[in-house]
């Protein structure tokens, strides 16, 4: 597929890449037509009409953990910071049912189709100035991974500059976003969580398999054959107190994130509107 020379990345076979980058997007915009086309209100655009089922809902939740994984760079996390990063990974799983059980009910409640609109209405204009600065820093931090590895990409397939590549990659990527609404946005990342899902299971299972364990067909299962050898070069990889914690420190390091990965996710806008616009019998 490609040799890397130096710091450079060289495809052997980049209209391959190309095409499969096409296709995408041709999936994207067909998708995001699709759901111009259902789109007649301001609670079609903003909430996708409240009728997003709850496995559509699922997949997108699910599409949103893996780009925050990417933003955090969660693989090299838990290379420097081994077993104690998992546990703390663990309990942003925990911030899904805390957000609806917190403050999901009370925005479909109050029927307000943005947060910002939600603290406006519940807390005067102040604490929406207040909540829109916090929420503008936070997003544009969240998606800088995204954007770098869109301008890569681009940069990769095209040979043009990275920060063209990174300004053509922005207006694509926000036009279908913004043509297809939110029927286009859910039903969009629904589709990008199973082409992830694909693209992490097949070439771990591919390495497994390199690496002679049983389990390769499904990494789960595989994980056990290889743990001797994860030992072997990593031995320290499952002590639950690392040197980078300070001596004494194990408790307070828990303690301090592991409420931060609990609670933390919650404030994001855009999980929020995920348990907003979930359709639920008899509501709506």
């Amino acid at each position: 597929m490609g040799d890397v020379v130096g710091e450079e990345i060289v495809l052997h076979n980049m209209w391959l890449g190309v095409a499969w980058l096409g296709f995408l997007f041709i999936v994207f915009y067909g998708v995001a037509i699709a759901s111009q086309r259902k789109t007649e209100t301001s609670s079609d655009l903003y909430a996708a009409g409240f009728t997003i089922g709850p496995v559509v809902n699922g997949l997108a939740m699910v599409a949103t953990w893996a780009s925050l994984a990417t933003f955090m760079g969660v693989s090299g996390l838990i290379l420097g910071l081994q077993v104690p990063f998992v546990f703390l990974w663990t309990q942003w799983a925990l911030s899904i049912p805390l957000l609806t059980l917190l403050y999901g009910t009370y925005l479909r409640r109050i029927q307000t189709f943005t947060p910002a609109s939600f603290i406006s209405r519940r807390y005067g204009s102040e604490a929406t100035v207040v909540c829109l600065i916090w929420m503008i820093l936070s997003m544009l931090m969240y998606a800088l991974g995204q954007m770098v590895g869109l301008g890569q990409t681009f940069e990769l397939m095209f040979g043009i500059p990275y920060v063209t590549s990174v300004i053509i990659a922005g207006f694509v990527t926000l036009g279908f976003i913004v043509l297809g609404g939110m029927y286009g946005a859910s039903f969009n990342q629904a589709f990008q969580c199973a082409v992830m899902i694909i693209a992490m299971v097949v070439p771990m299972g591919a390495v497994m398999h390199f690496l002679g364990s049983d389990g390769w067909w499904f990494p789960n299962l595989g994980y056990g054959d290889l743990v001797p050898a994860m030992m072997e070069a990593s031995p320290t990889f499952f002590d639950i107190e690392q040197e980078f914690m300070g001596e004494g420190n194990r408790f307070r390091w828990y303690f301090a994130l592991i409420p931060a990965f609990s609670f933390g996710p919650i404030a994001l806008p855009h999980l929020a509107m995920r348990v907003f616009y979930l359709k639920v019998k008899g509501t709506c």
